[in-house]
């Protein structure tokens, strides 16, 4: 676990000879060129697929000999960011049109492969979703071991589709703070899941008693304290940026630089505050200067540094940004500069969840999920113009061959994805459906709509297998979510709000593949909601109990259950008493308050479609400003204790500045 190779070879250059450069691997590889960098990757693709980098080097490369390096990281373990597979490296350098350099050759021409043992293999998982965490060995004498290499059965190829990034360097970080920290041995450690569970539900990690270098408990052991020995510095950016970090360091005695990075200004860097653990260790083995850069893509606005042991200067700090170079060419179309930049703010956290599909955050997960993605692709149209990222998205689930660990015909959650745990999202499955038919209205690929038809029709009949004799999904399995709010509460037996959407599901898939009996099923399923929903005016969240949640009329309206006329009174009390400034102990203390994933989103979409501007564009302003003022990208949650540019959040340029037909979306006005 946590194997890290590098590849080394040398070409040829001449001026006018064109010249390339083809690869892939698992898990991922950062490239350089004659030592400076070239590009991350590969974008993800499904089980047994790799998708194909290819970068033109005409521009790159010297006059004469050329000295490219690809360090591969072999994770093989299960997560959210990348799945688990045999790592491996597949590369060729062509100049002229012959091959002068590629893997699986001997002799002149070959790649040599080392280890170099520079990161430290043996620490924690970076978090639960994610990979490893980083720590390395520099400066001194390097251990480069000559590994011998196995070759392997060939991969199904794709191409990569998404361009690669520019990889703009972003120097806006300055000194801003100053404090002192010591390291205190005894302090008390949280111990998260990506530490506890591992060995559980096959989650693979290393466990504590292996540990080299504790990174997960030196960051909660490195305690703020005014009359602490070790002096750090706070830098901050211009704006939370996705990227690598990078570091200039002056070191005049040997010891362990680390940098904290955080996407709001922390003291704590232990407990829930950083549920991540977002710190590099650079173990400086001698005196020098060095310029050092993580591996691993994450997110900051805030680094600390210092050096524990030791003597060093960080002279420069910098971003290498990594996010989608697609053009977002459809710019804020109206004149109020508060609605401008939080549109802008949108564009920012798309482009840092489309590197290679639509992810969730640039951070903590890096994860692919599906029902996120119904907002996301909404966005990703709107502001580029152009449905290439979905098309990777969707493509990634048409082409596997299964599922591992999750119910045959249900879908994960998320994908590409490691479900050791064999949990899913039955409510997922639904907002699936849903993007895919307005991917239709999109002008998405109608081949790959054709190609997705089996796995949309049999999660279908996978659901209705818990079809009650109402006529209704009751008792569904796994982790049946709706959003962050009281509405967990109600999940169990018949749930409602999720009924609407299988309601809504119905009629995607009736629209999508010509089916006009499921629509009228679907007609059927709203009708009977109506029927034992309703009562005291709310509709309920269950059929056991009269509680009655903000999110759940939203869901009623979002999916056609309640309808703008018929339920005049409804919908006129939601949008003047309720959203997301209400006063629920004042106002409707029965009604328990919806959250903003994806309660409060669905309201915005109300309210746009029914031409509420004035109750959108007030409540777009309180809601999302002070974020965007605040990183300049859109947040999880309205308070900064999630995810700080989450790309579902996107879809506020969608609010902000709609398409000039809202009908381009499938739910229709009701």
């Amino acid at each position: 676990m946590n194997d890290n190779v590098r590849f080394t070879g040398t070409f040829d250059a001449h001026n006018g000879v064109p010249c390339s450069l083809a690869l892939t691997g698992s898990t991922c590889y950062r490239v350089l060129l004659n030592g400076e960098f070239l590009a991350f990757g590969p974008a993800r693709g499904p089980r047994g697929f790799s998708r194909v980098d290819r970068i033109d080097l005409a521009n790159r490369v010297r006059q004469g000999e050329n000295v490219l390096d690809i360090e591969v990281q072999g994770a093989n373990v299960n997560s959210y960011e990348y799945m688990d597979q045999p790592s491996f490296l597949q590369a060729e350098v062509l100049a002229g049109g012959h091959v002068v350099l590629a893997t699986g050759k001997d002799g002149s021409g070959a790649f040599a492969a080392y280890d170099r043992h520079e990161r430290i293999r043996m620490v924690p998982r970076f978090d639960f979703q994610r990979l490893f965490s980083e720590a390395y060995r520099v400066g001194g004498e390097v251990r480069a071991e000559r590994l011998l290499l196995e070759e392997r059965p060939p991969v199904k190829l794709l191409p990569r589709r998404v361009p690669q990034p520019e990889y703009v360097v972003n120097r806006s970080f300055l000194k801003v703070n100053a404090r002192r920290r010591r390291h205190d041995p005894t302090a008390e450690v949280r111990v998260g899941r990506e530490i506890a569970q591992v060995g559980e539900d096959g989650y693979k990690g290393y466990r504590p008693d292996e540990f080299e270098v504790d990174v997960k408990g030196e960051i909660q052991r490195y305690v703020c304290d005014p009359d602490g020995d070790i002096a750090t510095t706070v830098w901050c950016g211009d704006k939370l940026t996705a990227g690598f970090v990078g570091l200039e360091v002056r070191c005049r005695r040997p010891g362990r630089l680390v940098a904290f990075l955080s996407e709001m200004e922390r003291h704590d860097f232990s407990g829930e505050e950083n549920d991540g653990g977002y710190a590099i260790f650079w173990d400086l083995a001698a005196p020098g200067d060095y310029a050092l850069e993580a591996f691993d893509p994450n997110a900051a606005m805030f680094v600390e540094t210092f050096i524990d042991g030791g003597e060093a200067d960080v002279t420069a700090l910098w971003m290498r940004e990594f996010k989608s170079p697609l053009p977002f060419n459809r710019a804020y179309s109206g004149n109020d500069d508060e609605l401008r930049t939080i549109y802008n703010a949108a564009a920012e956290t798309l482009a840092q969840n489309a590197v290679d599909v639509y992810t969730d955050c640039p951070d903590r997960e890096r994860a692919a999920w599906i029902g996120d993605a119904f907002f996301t692709g909404r966005a990703g149209r709107h502001l580029t113009g152009t449905t290439l990222v979905e098309d990777v998205f969707l493509e990634n689930y048409a082409l596997a061959e299964s599922f591992d660990d999750i119910p045959s015909g249900a879908l994960p959650m998320v994908y590409p994805g490691d479900h050791p745990d064999k949990v899913f999202i039955p409510n997922f499955c639904m907002w699936f459906a849903m993007q895919v038919a307005e991917y239709t209205r999109r002008g998405g690929d109608p081949g790959l709509v054709a190609a997705l038809r089996p796995k949309l029709m049999g999660c279908l009949r996978y659901l209705e297998t818990f079809r009650n004799n109402d006529g209704l999904l009751e008792d569904l399995p796994g982790w049946v979510f709706l959003e962050w709010s009281d509405m967990k509460k109600y999940v169990k037996g018949v749930n409602y709000p999720s009924n609407m959407q299988y309601a809504g599901m119905l009629d995607a898939l009736a629209e999508l593949y010509g089916d006009r009996a499921l629509s009228e099923r679907a007609a059927l399923v709203r009708g009977t909601i109506r029927e034992k929903s309703i009562a005291g005016g709310w509709f309920r969240d269950c059929s056991w109990s009269d509680a009655c949640t903000e999110g759940c009329q939203y869901y009623a309206f979002f999916f056609g259950v309640a309808e703008f006329e018929r339920d005049g009174e409804l919908w006129n009390c939601l949008v003047e008493k309720c959203g997301p400034s209400r006063d629920a102990k004042a106002i409707y203390p029965e009604l328990a308050p919806a959250n903003s994933i994806f309660g409060y989103y669905m309201r915005f979409d109300l309210l746009l479609r029914t031409g509420r501007r004035d109750v959108l564009e007030k409540e777009m302003k309180e809601y999302f400003l002070p974020m965007a003022k605040t990183t300049g990208t859109l947040w999880e949650n309205k308070n900064a204790s999630g995810s700080n540019s989450h790309g579902l959040s996107s879809i506020a340029a969608w609010f902000v500045d709609p398409p000039s037909s809202v009908g381009m979306h499938f739910i229709k006005d009701n």
